[in-house]
């Protein structure tokens, strides 16, 4: 595979190259601008870029300009990839966390075509929450999907959870927005506080605990979203089941 590497605020470019070098991928390093990105990539199969510094709405641009022709990987540091939006509707794109892993680049590489937006039922979503961890039946779980799912129906970043989600969520559950926040920070309290490494590491990144503490309830609920549409809601199980074997080996 042709790959450009964009080395902008991308101090891991020279094992990045090596890395792709060796496993057989042709391997071109250029410095632009993230403006100049769609052009310089014309003919690479993939192209891969920092985020550092690019909005939520400049990177949808960008990927909207890069369409389907190539894959984009974007690498961010943790808190940087909770607050852009889900991206799989936008082109072949995919957002890496820091610490880069070369498992986790090679997989983006492979990336399949972005799935339906229809794939992201209640029922998916029911799953991956109860494989998280999320107890269902349990009071705060109804309102926690009502809330995730239209978290996943914003197309814009930058949502206010007070002004656009919690409202909404509370008249689907007959709560008030302050009693649909405090729901959610005690059941993902009680969840992350007890979650292995693994499963954090994988869903709200790496670092996301600080002090034992879990992060911010907004960083969770766009973490989440953020990993929720990243691929195939069967293959998000499969590596939530994986996080479960490996705590217990």
């Amino acid at each position: 595979m042709r790959i450009m590497i964009i080395k902008n605020e991308l101090p891991e470019w020279t094992n990045l190259k090596k890395e792709l070098n060796d496993i057989g991928h042709q391997v071109d390093v250029g410095e632009h601008p993230p403006e100049e990105i769609p052009e310089v990539s014309a003919g690479y199969q993939a192209v891969i870029f920092a985020a550092k510094g690019l909005s939520s709405e400049a990177l949808d641009s960008m990927l909207q300009e890069l369409g389907l022709e190539r894959i984009a990987v974007c690498v961010a540091d943790a808190r940087a990839a909770s607050s852009y939006r889900p991206v799989h509707s936008v082109g072949n794109a995919v957002i890496l966390r820091r610490p880069l892993e070369l498992s986790s680049l090679t997989a983006a590489l492979t990336v399949s075509p972005p799935h339906s937006e229809k794939e992201n039922t209640r029922e998916d979503l029911i799953k991956v929450l109860t494989a998280m961890g999320y107890p269902r039946g349990k009071t705060g779980f109804d309102t926690l999907c009502d809330t995730m799912l239209l978290i996943l129906k914003k197309d814009n970043a930058g949502i206010n959870l007070k002004r656009d989600i919690y409202p909404e969520a509370g008249r689907l559950n007959g709560q008030s927005p302050a009693a649909v926040e405090k729901s959610l920070e005690r059941l993902s309290k009680a969840v992350w506080g007890n979650a292995s490494e693994k499963l954090t590491e994988l869903v709200l990144g790496s670092g996301a605990m600080r002090e034992g503490k879990a992060p911010p309830l907004k960083e969770i609920l766009a973490s989440m979203a953020l990993y929720f549409q990243s691929r195939p809601s069967a293959e998000l199980l499969d590596e939530i089941a994986a996080c479960d074997d490996t705590s217990r080996s």
